[in-house]
């Protein structure tokens, strides 16, 4: 019991005691570059400064505010092309980095609740904000962005509708969907367990009694081949326990993995980028990263989105 306990703390360790800046041998896209513009935010989560942007289109009338949670590996500027989409949609954007993450500061990520954290401390300083008064609130999130997306249910932050992106319930949930064989599931408790010593309440806050509290409307959505959040951890999960829950939509998508944002062509050019380690800094040195292949979008998913936040 303890060599496992040992073991489940060495690995989540080795992920949270990371700062994650992004590679900067690869390029992002900017607000610039996709005709949107933007302004610059910041707020305290604890004794962190987290930055962030607003992001709207020119001469678009304002249909409501959504927040958009970045996942893990980078920050905000890696969903850049899915801000500047939501914004010509008429959207107002605000997306932050998380601590540790990008702009923002902290020595790494502390852990996956610590966005639970950092969720509380941006609802209190958009409560404060002039832009956002008087605009329903809507929250998008991808990854470990859809597990935050999924926590911007709690009643206190006032959003009314959610798209959660191939994101998980619960971090001891994602976490235990990785071991091998299954029968090892059963010492959840134990993730949980160190989770929750780490970041106390914040450690492994399961979202599905936040909606299941909730009434905002929620659309799931995820691809068949997703390796980073198993199904179980993520679509099949919410579905067993959320039951039949009013306002609540699960889309699968076929042929694709935990990009589903993205269209096949896309994911399919970074998956080979991965095999080759072109986002490793130790990688090869003489890639040429396509920029635009890369964060080609799917548009039947994001048309999906795009009329789930309309209706």
């Amino acid at each position: 019991m303890c060599i496992l306990l040992s073991i489940v703390g060495h690995t989540i360790n080795k992920a949270h005691h990371l700062r994650y800046d992004g590679n900067p041998r690869l390029d992002y896209l900017y607000p610039e570059d996709l005709g949107i513009l933007h302004d610059d935010f910041s707020f305290r989560s604890g004794r962190y400064l987290l930055r962030g942007s607003r992001y709207w289109a020119i001469g678009k009338p304002t249909k409501a505010l959504v927040v958009f949670f970045h996942g893990i590996g980078a920050g905000r500027n890696a969903y850049m092309k899915e801000i500047a989409s939501l914004a010509k949609e008429g959207y107002l954007v605000y997306a932050y980095d998380n601590t540790g993450c990008m702009d923002s500061e902290g020595n790494n990520i502390k852990g996956l609740g610590q966005t639970a954290k950092d969720q509380e401390a941006f609802f209190a300083w958009l409560g404060q904000d002039e832009r956002a008064k008087g605009l329903k609130r809507y929250a998008v999130g991808h990854s470990w962005g859809g597990y935050s997306a999924l926590l911007a249910a709690k009643k206190d932050f006032g959003v009314e509708k959610i798209v959660s992106l191939a994101g998980f319930s619960q971090p001891s949930r994602q976490y235990a969907s990785y071991l091998r064989p299954r029968w090892l599931r059963i010492f959840r408790w134990e993730i949980r367990f160190f989770l929750v010593l780490q970041l106390g309440r914040y450690g492994d806050i399961d979202a599905v009694k936040r909606i299941k509290a909730s009434e905002a409307k929620v659309l799931y959505i995820q691809g068949n081949e997703d390796s980073m959040v198993p199904m179980e951890a993520g679509m099949n999960d919410l579905r067993k326990r959320l039951g039949k829950r009013p306002n609540t939509e699960f889309v699968i998508v076929n042929r694709q993995g935990h990009n589903p944002y993205l269209s096949v062509k896309a994911e399919k050019y970074l998956i080979e980028l991965g095999k080759i380690r072109a986002h490793s800094l130790d990688g090869p040195s003489d890639i040429e990263f396509d920029l635009a292949k890369a964060t080609e979008e799917n548009e039947v998913v994001m048309k999906k989105v795009f009329d789930f936040l309309a209706c």
